[in-house]
């Protein structure tokens, strides 16, 4: 919600309305056909395109005018830099393809005397109308195309376990309502059957009158989480902690924020530590040290924080031997030959997309989450799936 009342949703739609009328105003508004005189003196008339580049160029310069005007009046009421994405997003996959469709009606329906537009601004129309289909799959596609990582972690021979030990990972679930994909996601992780599960935070994201409203909901969903070592939580970004600790405690999901634990796992042992989402306060700081300090007596030592950049922080010669994270989401957008152009991490695109990387000589797992990010920004997933992971230790 946004300032006097005002939902984000339908500024939103009154916004691509505006955008969408005023170039398509452009593109349709009528033009004649152009008289002038011949080499004999005479007046003729050419035809003239009934839409040539000036004018779309024209369209798409007024389009782009109304959004910088409108930059200034909607960052008052309250719109965030995720907002203006989320307009631009809009605009690209509902606007320009309104604008392919009005440039085919226009040339198909041409007065007498005009010609019709040319191939390539057809050609480009269509690459507009196609922009449409890609907001389809990005939308309401790949971010429920949830996938099930399996990556292999070889501990050091000082710690191999007795057996394989199986992690769930469920970062970054991020709902604003528990749904059917929120539960077929732990229901999936379940059948694995992992060992001890670990959440790297940001579970619900909303109000305070929102949390409580899905509370039941939340702890009916957490305690699907059925695994013999027990369940871990660290508190991310949208994790407001007074809301979500009750939360925690009722689903038996245990709170590691500056927190260690010792956990057997069949004949072998486990060192669990987790950081808050400042990572880099004195007393995160202080559980690392004291963590690393710790004598592991053979335990494997896992640590676990929402944000992957908790890797900087560990001291050269760290004994820590696995750090697990989410935040990133994979950067939701991953662009062939790229990257994701946008991760909000202080870690290298290649590594902050996902995965199992060395970092500075430290093994970490960072999870593309089960989720998207909220609010005003717009729900989307490209080349970049969701996914719950099972975690072998071997």
């Amino acid at each position: 919600m946004l300032k006097h009342g005002l939902d984000f949703d339908v500024l939103t739609v009154l916004s691509a309305t505006i955008d969408a009328l005023a170039m398509a105003i452009v593109i349709c508004w009528p033009q004649r056909a152009v008289a002038h005189d011949d080499h004999e003196g005479e007046s003729v008339q050419m035809r003239r395109r009934v839409l040539g580049w000036q004018r779309l160029m024209s369209a798409l310069f007024v389009g782009g005018v109304l959004f910088v005007v409108k930059l200034v009046p909607f960052a008052y009421l309250g719109v965030h830099a995720f907002g203006f994405i989320r307009l631009i997003y809009v605009d690209a996959v509902v606007v320009l393809p309104l604008i392919g469709l009005c440039i085919l009606l226009r040339s198909m329906t041409r007065p007498r005397g005009m010609r019709p537009a040319s191939g390539s601004m057809h050609a480009l129309a269509l690459i507009m109308l196609s922009a449409a289909g890609v907001g389809y799959y990005t939308t309401y596609y790949e971010p429920f195309n949830l996938q099930l990582e399996t990556p292999v972690f070889e501990a050091s021979q000082s710690r191999k376990p007795a057996e394989a030990i199986r992690i769930g990972i469920l970062a970054d679930i991020q709902t604003s309502r528990v749904t059917d994909y929120e539960r077929h996601a732990l229901a999936r992780l379940m059948e694995q059957s992992p060992d001890l599960v670990l959440l790297p935070g940001d579970l619900f994201q909303g109000s305070a009158d929102e949390t409580e409203a899905q509370a039941v909901e939340l702890v009916g969903l957490l305690k699907l989480l059925d695994v013999p070592a027990g369940s871990f939580f660290v508190t991310g970004d949208v994790d407001y902690r007074p809301r979500i600790e009750p939360i925690l405690r009722r689903a038996g999901v245990r709170l590691m924020d500056q927190q260690i634990e010792r956990l057997r796992v069949g004949e072998s042992q486990i060192l669990l530590a987790g950081v808050s989402i400042q990572y880099r306060s004195p007393s995160s700081l202080e559980t690392i040290r004291r963590f690393e300090a710790m004598d592991a007596d053979g335990a494997i030592k896992i640590l676990m924080a929402h944000r992957p950049g908790v890797v900087r922080h560990l001291s050269a010669k760290s004994d820590i031997d696995l750090v697990v994270a989410g935040h990133t989401h994979g950067g939701q957008i991953v662009v062939p030959g790229f990257g994701p152009p946008i991760t909000l991490s202080v870690l290298p695109r290649s590594v902050a997309k996902g995965g199992l990387h060395d970092v500075d000589g430290h093994a970490l797992y960072i999870s593309r989450g089960v989720g998207c990010e909220r609010g005003q920004s717009p729900r989307i997933r490209f080349n970049c799936p969701p996914e719950i992971t099972l975690l072998t230790i071997q």
